[in-house]
């Protein structure tokens, strides 16, 4: 009989604490940390290059004038008519020279040639009805005119004319129109140019007065009429502030335009558009750039520079910036347009220190033509050819005065005293502007001698 198979046993059941089990998933913590960390610095990168600063208040950048209504001004006209008149000198190096050194043929073939714009320019400062604030100005750009460095040389070759035909009270005049004219340029803010331009007029004016007196025979009488007018010309602290305002000013309607919050018709040449956002130029920084610097040179306009010497600090902050920085492009914006008006309260100095020089010089030869003889001392001059002997801004003190060498220097922008520096044009060197009295004081020989 057969047998049967074998039964197989079937295997225990594996108790559930052995078996194995699915791990549970767990959450992506970390990824998501990360991701939101890389978010968050998308965004603030994105903040730091494409959001601009908040407007910060500007209100003691204000120009402090009234809104000039007259219908129709002619100051624009007269002042484009001037320059358009100008005939420029042939010769590229002669304009190089003093026009004192020129050659009588080309000072008449100049003058000659310049005979409409002489009449241009009486015109332009006979207008007693001058409104330097009118927003007729706004309109074209003048202060930028090529025929300016042109136009100086034709009112300083004027006054020789003058001087070489026997003419010496009309040249003494005319040297004065330079002053004249740069103080009516001092007046307008409506184009940073103006201010620069009025500098360049006043240091001509200056030295061509200067030359003028060294080799005066005019009276004490004639000489006061002249220095009664020379003493208005001098360049103002108010108005050289109310031209960093208006430069402020108009670099805020370039960037903004009609959102600037200024008035339409004083919008640079008429244009109402802003300037177009982009990346790496942020309008608003670099608006403030230029608040802080007008802010800076407006105090360095009335600061004494013999006190403020050992407190000089820098322009704004350092600019020097890479491109691709937030506002980097803005940074660069800036740099370019402020670079001319840095030196403004430098040359203002000068200018001071130049026109107590002149003055002082007046006084000087008065008091020759009326005792002939070099007063002993510029105290002398008061109170009867000045009321007051003007001080040298660099050293808060009279300018030094060596009549036995036959100048009068100030100490200049280096603050130290080294006998004067005779130059051509006079008082050219910052570091010590000199003036020669056109007479010496001799040496008395000793005896034995």
């Amino acid at each position: 009989m057969p047998q049967d198979p074998p039964t197989q046993k079937r295997p225990a059941p594996v108790p559930n604490s052995v078996r194995r089990q699915k791990p549970e998933s767990v959450f992506p913590w970390s990824t998501v940390l990360t991701a939101l960390l890389g978010l968050a610095g998308i965004f603030l990168l994105g903040s730091i290059y494409f959001v601009d600063v908040t407007p910060a208040p500007d209100d003691d950048l204000a120009l402090n004038v009234a809104a000039d209504t007259a219908p129709k001004i002619a100051g624009p006209e007269r002042l484009g008519m001037f320059l358009q008149a100008v005939n420029r000198l042939p010769d590229t190096q002669l304009a190089l020279k003093p026009a004192w050194l020129w050659e009588e043929r080309m000072l008449q073939s100049f003058m000659q040639g310049n005979s409409a714009a002489v009449d241009a320019l009486r015109d332009l400062l006979g207008d007693f009805d001058w409104h330097p604030h009118h927003a007729a100005w706004h309109a074209e750009d003048l202060s930028e005119h090529a025929s300016w460095p042109h136009a100086r040389l034709l009112l300083q070759a004027r006054v020789v004319h003058l001087i070489r035909t026997g003419r010496e009270q009309a040249a003494l005049d005319a040297a004065l129109d330079l002053g004249r004219l740069a103080r009516r340029l001092q007046e307008m803010w409506s184009w940073p140019g103006y201010a620069q331009r009025a500098q360049e007029l006043h240091m001509a004016c200056v030295q061509t007065t200067a030359l003028v007196l060294k080799d005066t025979r005019l009276s004490s009488a004639e000489l006061k009429v002249c220095q009664d007018d020379f003493i208005t010309l001098l360049p103002s602290d108010e108005l050289l502030q109310g031209a960093l305002n208006g430069l402020y000013l108009h670099e805020k309607k370039l960037l903004f335009g009609e959102n600037s919050g200024e008035p339409l018709d004083t919008m640079p040449n008429g244009v109402l558009g802003e300037r177009p956002g982009r990346l790496f130029f942020k309008k608003q920084e670099t608006l403030g750039l230029f608040a802080e610097a007008c802010r800076q040179l407006r105090d360095k306009v009335v600061e004494v520079p013999f006190s403020a010497r050992s407190a000089a600090r820098p322009l704004a902050r350092n600019l020097a910036s890479l491109w691709f920085q937030p506002n980097g492009a803005g940074q660069t914006y800036f740099a370019q347009k402020i670079d001319a008006t840095r030196e403004l309260p430098e040359r203002h100095h000068l200018g001071h220190a130049r026109h107590a020089l002149v003055l002082s010089l007046f006084a000087i030869r008065r008091s020759l033509a009326d005792h002939q003889k070099l007063p002993s001392g510029l105290s002398e001059l008061r109170p009867h050819y000045l009321a007051e002997v003007p001080l040298d801004p660099y050293s808060g003190e009279l300018p030094h005065y060596d009549p036995l060498n036959g100048v009068l220097f100030s100490v200049g922008d280096d603050f130290r005293a080294e006998g004067g520096h005779i130059t051509d044009p006079p008082m050219m060197d910052p570091a010590e502007p000199t003036l020669e009295l056109g007479i010496a004081v001799a040496v008395p020989v000793q005896a034995g001698k």
